[in-house]
């Protein structure tokens, strides 16, 4: 009996060192992704997000087939600090998945068991492979010398100095494991130059550009990338501001021996100022610093132009009114529209005076024809040759044939010009135009509707008084000459004519309808 015993013994030995059980070999194969090419990198892998697919075949010694009895159980794979994919592999058995990019503090391993069963026996095989990630952690900080913030967040934004001098960038070397040397990839702005394979760079920007600053790194021996990225920007200057300095309001006007003060430090971003004048404003001192000092002899502007290194610039213009007021007609709008002569009217007009300044006052007087206007009482009020000026710069004129308004003006440094207005309600009824300019200087012409001249009686220049014929058209010679047969046009020499207002007086018809035109000569 114990001899017996003894054989059995030998005889189990002799089949577990015989390796009669089956062996598995784990494969990595084919991979959407990634094909690693052989099983020593396979391994070796990279850390997500790249993807892996495991299989295995079956080395059976023929003893646990089918044939025999034995039914194999599907594989069961396990792995340690690995995630199984959304994906499944082509084939069910194998098996797909990454590999969480942490350090290699504790072994990792992909294992696969199966079973074989027959009956009440079963028998459990397994593969345990041993795999190295190649990790690489995060880059943790971004250094910008001279920007603000100098130590800027991964995706936040950093403001660089206006300019092309060259600086430093550098970042902090992610960690390894195991440890592998690192390749630097770095994307800079458009214009920006600068070249590195390291985790430090030196840049020359553009003057104004901003953009991305984006760098990439990988182990020497990996695929995965980690990356950092600020977005930069340059303080380029936002507006032109100009400020009054002890001056209130800003549009008082300058009289004859003062200054003023105005500032354009209100620039956001600004260091460089351009300052310069047109029409009656001067400058007093220098013409580049952040505060400028003016004078004037008329109105005029002031212009600011506000710059900084990085080429971008804003600029304002300012009104600076100075001295007695200066009215030119085409300050004066009649309905809207500049002052001219005549001025054609339905019988009612609104009427305004533009710009002047702070405090400017009127004096609005009847100067020819007949007519209304009201112009109210304003706060602002001066007496200067006898004069009160204190009507406001806009009213309300009518007449039922012609009249002329005239504005007197004058404000804190004096009194200033006079302007004239003429309203003329709208007519001639189809029977002539005014051709020639109006206020004219040598000619006044009046074109005649063809049909209609024959019908003239008379056509006069008289004195805005209607006091006096300055000149007159000779119609009876016209009409015995037959004049109107070639011409319909008369006009009158006024060189010789002292300057102001005139009526041009028309009459036509057996009934002598009567028309009149308000002109001037200047």
């Amino acid at each position: 009996m114990k001899k017996l015993f003894f054989v059995l013994i030998l005889f189990f030995v002799g089949i577990t060192t015989y390796s009669q059980n089956p062996s598995i070999v784990i494969n990595q194969g084919p991979s959407e992704i990634v094909s690693c090419g052989s099983n020593t990198t396979c391994f070796r892998a990279d850390p997500e997000p790249v993807e892996y697919t495991y299989s295995f075949f079956v080395n059976n010694d023929g003893r646990f087939t089918s044939q025999n009895g034995w039914t194999r159980s599907d594989a069961v794979w396990t792995a340690t600090s690995g995630a199984h994919t959304s994906l499944q592999p082509t084939n069910p058995a194998d098996k797909r998945l990454t590999w969480n990019n942490t350090p290699n503090s504790s072994a990792r391993t992909i294992k696969v068991t199966f079973t074989y069963t027959k009956g009440d026996s079963t028998r459990s095989f397994s593969e345990e492979k041993v795999v190295i990630v190649k990790h690489i952690g995060p880059i943790t900080s971004m250094t910008i010398a001279g920007a603000s913030p100098s130590s800027p967040t991964n995706g936040s934004t950093v403001s660089v100095p206006c300019g092309a001098n060259s600086f430093t960038i550098s970042v902090s070397p992610p960690a390894t494991d195991p440890a592998s040397a690192i390749n630097y990839t770095w994307s800079l702005p458009a214009s920006w130059t600068g070249s590195s394979t390291t985790n430090s760079i030196t840049v020359t920007p553009n003057a104004g550009g901003g953009g991305a600053i984006t760098v990439s790194a990988k182990r020497a021996d990996g695929n995965v990338a980690r990356s950092y990225s600020v977005n930069v920007t340059r303080p380029a200057v936002e507006s032109a501001l100009i400020n009054s300095i002890s001056w209130s309001p800003d549009d008082k006007p300058l009289c004859t021996g003062e200054t003023r003060q105005l500032s354009g430090a209100g620039s956001v971003n600004a260091d460089i100022f351009t300052w310069s004048t047109s029409g009656g404003t001067s400058i007093t001192g220098a013409s580049n610093q952040s505060t400028v000092t003016v004078s004037g002899t008329s109105n005029g502007t002031l212009k600011l132009i506000a710059s900084n290194a990085c080429g971008i610039s804003k600029d304002r213009t300012w009104n600076i009114y100075a001295n007695v007021p200066q009215v030119a007609g085409s300050e004066v709008l009649v309905d809207g529209h500049p002052n001219y002569y005549p001025n054609y009217t339905s019988g009612s007009s609104y009427i305004s005076v533009q710009g002047g300044g702070s405090c400017q006052s009127y004096k609005w007087e009847l100067f020819g024809g007949s007519g209304y206007f009201y112009s109210g009482y304003c706060s602002c009020g001066y007496s200067y040759n006898g004069i009160t000026f204190d009507n406001c710069n806009s009213g309300n004129a009518s007449t039922s044939s012609s009249m002329a308004i005239r504005i007197r003006t004058a404000n804190r440094c004096g009194q200033g010009n006079d302007v004239i207005i003429p309203l003329q309600v709208s007519g001639g009824g189809g029977y002539y135009r005014m051709s020639s300019p109006n206020p004219a200087t040598t000619t006044i012409s009046i074109e005649l509707d063809k049909e209609k001249a024959s019908s003239l009686n008379s056509l006069n220049l008289i004195s805005a008084t209607r006091s006096k014929i300055a000149q007159s058209f000779d119609v009876a010679s016209a009409k015995s000459s037959n004049y109107f047969k070639t011409n319909n046009i008369v006009s009158f020499d006024v060189s010789n004519l002292d300057r102001g207002l005139y009526y041009v007086v028309l009459n036509f018809g057996e009934n002598n309808q009567s028309f009149s035109e308000l002109v001037m000569l200047h």
